[in-house]
């Protein structure tokens, strides 16, 4: 290809004493120049390769191709759930420490679900801490970051935070609160449960 200092049209191939465009045909070199070596370098990306652009798409790949991907990708979520339960230090927030505070002992009991991203669980939780340290040691409290806990979480069906689930004095799950409750409310449905 020639080069606009050559001032050779790489368009028509016609000499001209003009830089930017060719005398004969009116085209502008470095237009001109660069739609060729996009060309060129397409070709050499696209056309040499047994695969084409639309041969790479998801809904092109065989069955079998999806299931291998799925499995290795299915292989490397469970690999890295197994080393964080393993590494998990003593007394961490988990599925094991919520168990064993939330046995039945004959007294009712609250879990309250948030995460530390969320707005409304910052706004909630001081009314939600006022309003159960009114009842003492006759409620038992659970407080789960569904961030650190996602098992506990997913058990009980939390899919928004904050959640509050209310459970009776067997441990039998009562209600469910959606969202941030006013503290009034909040008593009133925890009254019920004595």
């Amino acid at each position: 290809m020639d080069e606009p200092n050559n001032h050779h049209c790489p368009k028509c191939g016609h000499e001209s004493a003009d830089l930017v465009t060719c005398e004969a045909c009116g085209a502008l070199f470095e237009k001109v120049r660069q739609r060729k070596l996009n060309e060129e370098v397409t070709e050499m990306v696209y056309g040499t390769s047994p695969y084409t652009q639309s041969d790479i798409r998801p809904e092109r790949l065989p069955l079998w191709q999806k299931a291998a991907v799925f499995g290795v990708l299915l292989m490397i979520v469970l690999a890295w759930g197994v080393n964080r339960l393993q590494n998990a230090p003593p007394g961490a927030d988990g599925l094991i420490t919520f168990s064993s505070t939330m046995v039945p002992d004959g007294r009712p009991a609250v879990a309250k679900f948030h995460a530390e991203w969320c707005g409304p669980c910052k706004v909630y939780a001081p009314m939600f801490d006022q309003t159960v340290a009114e009842y003492g040691d006759r409620l038992k409290v659970a407080r789960i970051d569904i961030d650190k806990n996602p098992d506990v979480a997913r058990s009980f069906g939390v899919k928004a935070v904050p959640t509050t689930i209310l459970f009776d004095k067997n441990g039998k799950n009562v209600e469910t609160i959606l969202g941030a409750v006013p503290p009034e409310s909040l008593k009133t449905k925890i009254d019920k449960l004595f």
